[in-house]
């Protein structure tokens, strides 16, 4: 009698463990980009390697947007995200995105927002706190170019440190690290 009973318990663990491993497959192995924007001048969207090479692009519904990163997403790596009415058109929106398993979410208005997975929320953290930089240096009519730079140079050298170890600081190094005082790069380096 047990035996009888092992092939069905046997069968339905098979099962189940096909079953969720298909789902996992579909909803978790991949990166999808969703962005909406509320520009009207812009008709296309573009996935663009660091390089600037077109991986895919679509036409903008109703100012909304959506890419399918189908790899498996092992080690996350930074995109360009592109808004334009062509590749090389001048008039255009570039934003980062990191490529990680999960969905990204990207608002793009007057208000830039990143959202859906760690590293994105990431991206959202170090612009946030660029536009305070920005901000804080509008307001003080008074302050030298040197104290500018300083203060850009320094949040810099935070935001690389905070992400030292993943792609994000990687990203940040890659296209800031012009902007660091010889301090500060040789903090980071």
């Amino acid at each position: 009698m047990k035996t009888s009973l092992l092939l069905p318990v046997l069968l339905l663990a098979l099962g189940c463990c096909w079953s969720c491993s298909q789902g996992n497959a579909r909803s978790g192995a991949g990166c999808t980009v969703e962005g909406s924007t509320v520009f009207t001048e812009y008709t296309h969207a573009y996935l663009l390697s660091m390089d600037r090479q077109c991986l895919d692009s679509v036409t903008l519904s109703d100012g909304r947007f959506r890419f399918e990163v189908a790899d498996s997403v092992a080690e996350p790596y930074p995109v360009i995200v592109r808004l334009g009415r062509s590749l090389t058109s001048d008039d255009r929106m570039d934003m980062p995105v990191i490529v990680e398993r999960g969905t990204v979410r990207l608002d793009l208005g007057e208000y830039i927002h990143t959202s859906g997975t760690p590293l994105n929320a990431g991206i959202q953290v170090f612009l946030d706190g660029l536009q305070q930089c920005k901000d804080g240096v509008l307001a003080n009519d008074s302050i030298a170019v040197d104290e500018i730079r300083a203060i850009f140079s320094a949040y810099y050298k935070e935001q690389i440190l905070a992400n030292r170890g993943n792609v994000l600081g990687l990203y940040i190094l890659q296209n800031y690290g012009n902007n660091l005082t010889e301090e500060d790069r040789a903090a980071v380096e």
